[in-house]
């Protein structure tokens, strides 16, 4: 009897003892796998940002830049450091935060690091999305911010399936606040930001239900902040002219015209003509996916869209075409990627990058290394995989909000084919893609 009452507690305190020493080490795991993560792909980066050449121009780059905030720092980093070496850094330390946290968030939804690790060192060594962190546009760090508002939007919709979304501490802020910080982030740098926030946060106030008050207050912030940098010039700084909405309504009946002249009535098409000769409209609307090179009167496109609907929203499809299409349009009507060549020095490194960019240029894989539109459809059908697979139907509209926000801005507002507007797909695709490996939960 002594013996067995002695043994008794030992055997009850054991189980205890190692359930702890489990969730102690899983606890440890969701630390250092993201800081891991993080401090490989930077790693990874500083080969592209020692391979750059960062002499930049204090007036800026080629790049939209709506409110003025990306010339601003690139402006300061060229006065402080004689470059844009510094702005580019600072880029990819973002980027491999961005990458740390998300694989924090695929891990909350039971994607494992062996999954998540290798695809993030992946997209930091192929040239498509790890020469473009260290090039000089805002699309960059607004590419960082749709990845971060990813993630927090992941990781809030792990909450809420766990029931811990109405609850507090640090954790929950950081990801609130990550997501707010993210949201003003895409608002001000976007080039049609506003849209594209609030796009994203639709479905995150209708599925997140125990944070809305905080996402709609985020909302809130990063729609209202670029509406007051638009009134507010930053002192020294020069905006590039942004695409207008006259601009995307000529180039939509360009379009109409070569498809139909007959659409339009002789009144019209002496418009038009006195505007530029036809044969000018013929040839903008045959290379759709370019926006003309001429000023007209854009105000028949909204006579033409209740006459003829069908030859507008043809038109914007084709116009947008990046936005949705897996595959280029012809390469000699103007349909062909976009991708700049990445400035690098002339040293070994800068030869080797120049060499792994121009390789990854080849033209039967353009659909898939370059066309952000392939990555959205794969990262909705991982999603909808994952959501069916662990009865988490929110999955869908919450980890691809902020992709299909930025496919419908990009779809009603393209006038090109770069695929810097379609980058955030080319990250998140691949990310996402891994929740098809999450193993089922015992209780789904």
């Amino acid at each position: 009897m002594s013996g067995s009452a002695t043994l008794r507690p030992s055997t009850v305190a054991e189980p205890v003892r190692s359930q702890g020493h489990r969730r102690h080490r899983r606890a440890r795991s969701r630390v250092r796998m993201p800081l891991a993560v993080t401090a490989a792909t930077q790693a990874v980066w500083l080969f592209w940002w020692a391979a750059t050449d960062h002499r930049a121009p204090a007036a800026g780059y080629g790049g939209a830049d709506p409110y003025g905030l990306y010339t601003a720092a690139l402006r300061g980093s060229v006065r402080l450091a004689g470059g844009a070496g510094p702005l580019a850094l600072a880029q990819t330390t973002l980027a491999a935060l961005a990458l740390g946290y998300t694989a924090a968030a695929l891990a909350r939804l039971g994607t494992r690091a062996r999954w998540t690790a290798p695809t993030a060192l992946l997209l930091a060594a192929a040239p498509p999305t790890g020469a473009f962190v260290v090039a000089l546009a805002p699309d960059v760090p607004s590419t960082v911010c749709a990845v971060l508002a990813t993630a927090a939007a992941l990781r809030l919709l792990a909450r809420r399936a766990d029931g811990t979304l109405d609850g507090r501490g640090p954790v929950l802020r950081l990801d609130l606040l990550v997501l707010a910080a993210a949201l003003l982030g895409l608002g001000t740098l976007h080039p049609h930001g506003p849209l594209v926030v609030l796009l994203t946060a639709v479905p995150l106030l209708l599925l997140l239900g125990g944070a809305r008050r905080r996402i709609a207050l985020a909302t809130a912030v990063a729609v209202v902040v670029p509406v007051v940098l638009g009134i507010v010039r930053i002192p020294g700084v020069h905006r590039p002219p942004a695409h207008t909405v006259h601009a995307l309504r000529l180039g939509d009946l360009a379009v109409a015209y070569h498809r139909d002249p007959g659409a339009f009535t002789a009144a019209e098409r002496a418009d038009l003509a006195a505007a530029a000769p036809l044969a000018d409209w013929d040839l903008a609307g045959e290379r759709c996916y370019r926006a003309p090179e001429f000023t007209g009167p854009a105000d028949q496109w909204t006579t033409l869209l209740g006459r003829r609907p069908d030859l507008v929203l043809a038109a914007r499809l084709c116009r947008g075409q990046l936005a949705w299409s897996v595959g280029p349009g012809p390469a000699e009507l103007g349909g062909a990627t976009g991708v700049a060549a990445p400035g690098t020095t002339g040293g070994p490194l800068g030869r080797a990058a120049a060499w792994l960019h121009t390789a990854f240029r080849v033209p039967q894989l353009d659909w898939l290394l370059w066309r952000g539109a392939t990555w959205s459809w794969i990262a909705c059908a991982a999603l909808l995989v994952h959501a069916r697979r662990h009865r988490l139907p929110a999955a869908l509209p919450v980890g691809a909000a902020v992709l299909l926000a930025v496919q419908a801005g990009l779809l009603a507002t393209a006038t090109g084919q770069d695929h810097r507007t379609m980058a955030p797909a080319l990250f998140l695709g691949p990310l996402l893609l891994t929740l098809v490996t999450a193993p089922r939960r015992r209780n789904a």
